[in-house]
């Protein structure tokens, strides 16, 4: 009998706990984080970010007008760790970051292994360091939002170029490479444009001031199309007219007094424009591609086109 009531009770506390154990709720299941990577070969892959390994640094940027957001802490994946997945980039690559609105910036090798210039809280450029690029995962604070984003961590925080940390990503294009490239702008101030502040500005879709193509033939009767930004963009870097929390505002008034543009290119041949013909005029491009594809040596990395240069002698190239 005493054996039975102890069978009885083992019985019972078996049921108990087979009870208990599928009362128990199930671990919430992880969002996929899907986006599209491209291989050299042309080859597609889906990666889900949410089932690789994640790391965690701090990091932050100043943004075109100086601004500084952050360093916050940061978790995400390491881009090396996404870009496996179509076999990597070599030194001989380009990584093409393309975002859900069409923003687009083009980063050479040097730039996606993290070999970036970085910056004080003050805005003063300090030094190129090496930072570990990653794709955040994690909305935080300001400076994680619009995940999947592009990142760039370490342990002390770091601040790197704005431009750079591509938020809302749906594509990574492994491209071939590119050259990186400076121009200078003097005027009441002075710039100096490089290869991706001039693609940032080239492709951002909220601006207001969008790039512009432009159709023609070529001597041959072949079909082209450039892409670029207008000349009067560029001027504006240098006219005076930018605000603390604005950038590429462009001086109406000074134009209308009156000024001469010098467009030289590397070799010297110049072409000169009056401020009247520039200001606010979309059909005096800046390209920096044809046929969607940036522009070769031979004309690279800029030229001048569009339907409303004064003359041939003023499609300046190089």
């Amino acid at each position: 009998m005493k054996r039975r009531q102890l069978l009885v009770v083992a019985v019972f506390a078996l049921m108990a706990m087979v009870l208990i154990a599928g009362c128990k709720p199930k671990a919430p299941e992880v969002p996929a984080i899907n986006i599209e990577v491209v291989g050299k070969d042309g080859k597609a892959q889906t990666v889900n970010l949410a089932a690789l390994e994640t790391i965690s640094g701090k990091g932050g940027f100043m943004k075109s007008t100086g601004t500084i957001v952050g360093p916050e802490d940061l978790t995400g994946v390491k881009l090396a760790d996404v870009l496996q997945s179509v076999g990597g980039m070599t030194s001989e690559d380009a990584l093409e970051v393309t975002a859900s609105d069409g923003y687009t910036m083009t980063l050479d090798y040097e730039q996606a292994s993290g070999h970036l210039m970085t910056y004080s809280t003050d805005s003063t450029a300090l030094q190129v360091v090496d930072l570990t690029p990653i794709l955040i995962t994690s909305e935080s604070g300001n400076v994680g939002q619009g995940v999947p984003r592009l990142g760039f961590v370490d342990a002390n925080g770091s601040l790197s170029d704005g431009h750079f940390w591509v938020k809302d990503i749906a594509k990574l294009t492994i491209v071939k490479s590119v050259t990186s490239w400076e121009i200078k702008i003097n005027g009441i101030e002075s710039f100096v444009m490089d290869r991706s502040t001039y693609e940032s500005l080239a492709t951002c879709p909220t601006t207001a001031h969008p790039a512009v193509t432009f159709e023609t033939t070529t001597k041959a009767g072949d079909p082209i199309t450039y892409e670029g930004v207008p000349l009067w963009l560029l001027i504006s870097t240098v006219d005076g007219a930018d605000t603390p929390d604005g950038h590429y505002q462009f001086n109406d008034e000074l134009a209308q007094k009156g000024y001469t543009i010098e467009v030289v290119a590397a070799d010297g041949f110049k072409a000169e424009f009056t401020s009247q013909e520039v200001a606010r005029n979309q059909n005096i491009i800046a390209a920096y591609k044809a046929n969607g594809e940036p522009l070769g040596e031979d004309e690279g990395p800029l030229k001048l086109v569009g339907s409303a240069l004064p003359s041939g002698k003023h499609s300046v190239k190089n």
